[in-house]
């Protein structure tokens, strides 16, 4: 028989039977960290690149964690990491994100700001309008407990998620076009309930906007005229491939374009 047990904080585990020869071996140590992750991303989709922010929770944490491991998108360039009581971070070539602390406090709770962007092409693979698609941008705490979440996308008009079957990204409200503070922004909203599955975010892209100025110049002689004008392009949005100008009919025949 036990007989009574000790009033102490100690979480009784079982008991074993063992024998009068056997060898008893007790494993001592801290405890194994464990945590649960959960993530909010917000990106924005531009012209070529895609910006990314997260904020990565990390909760009911366990043990002793002075440091974290982030799996990040392989071609996220990481602009900035903030955490309170972060002492470095560094991204080993096709490794995690290693973060870690100056202090191991038995906190159960700490916040990871992750702050880069994703390059997405700007040239059409073929004929036809350009469609842009990339895998969902996700963040994965290696050791924790899922990595569900929340996605706010802005972009210029709308993207579309798509996913194997439909349950793994469930938008949480309608489309929020053009209000301000957006301005041309259209703002999206979805839960992420299993970013493990084959997610992708697919849009097409708005055309390229662009800005002329012109500068003219108009010389008159006694049985002629010459004119100069300088155009100027500021391109936004995207390559402008083609330029069409529409020239006087008196002029067209003998302009010359430099």
């Amino acid at each position: 028989a036990w007989g009574a047990l000790p009033d102490d904080p100690l979480t009784f585990a079982g008991t074993v039977r063992v024998g009068a020869k056997d060898q008893v071996e007790f494993r001592t140590g801290p405890s194994p960290t464990r945590y649960r992750g959960r993530v909010g991303a917000r990106l924005q989709i531009d012209a070529g690149r895609v910006d990314c922010r997260f904020d990565v929770e990390l909760s009911e944490i366990t043990g002793l964690l002075d440091a974290v491991d982030l799996d990040l998108p392989r071609d996220l360039t990481v602009l900035e990491v903030e955490s309170v009581g972060m002492t470095d971070w560094s991204r080993p070539i096709e490794g995690p994100l290693q973060v870690r602390f100056d202090r191991i406090d038995l906190k159960s709770r700490r916040s990871i700001q992750v702050h880069g962007w994703i390059p997405v092409s700007q040239f059409a693979a073929g004929a036809g309008p350009r469609r842009h698609r990339i895998r969902l941008p996700w963040v994965d705490a290696s050791k924790g407990r899922g990595s569900s979440g929340t996605l706010e996308v802005l972009s210029r008009g709308g993207v579309e998620p798509a996913d194997d079957s439909g349950a793994a990204i469930v938008a949480t409200g309608p489309a929020e076009p053009g209000a301000a503070p957006l301005g041309p922004w259209t703002r999206q909203t979805f839960r992420i309930d299993d970013p493990g599955r084959a997610v992708e975010l697919r849009w097409t892209p708005q055309p390229p906007r662009a800005n002329v100025t012109v500068a003219s110049q108009l010389t008159v002689h006694p049985d002629s005229a010459d004119w100069v004008a300088v155009l100027r392009f500021e391109v936004a949005g995207g390559p402008l491939e083609v330029i069409h100008l529409k020239l006087p009919t008196t002029w067209s025949t003998a302009a010359q374009i430099q």
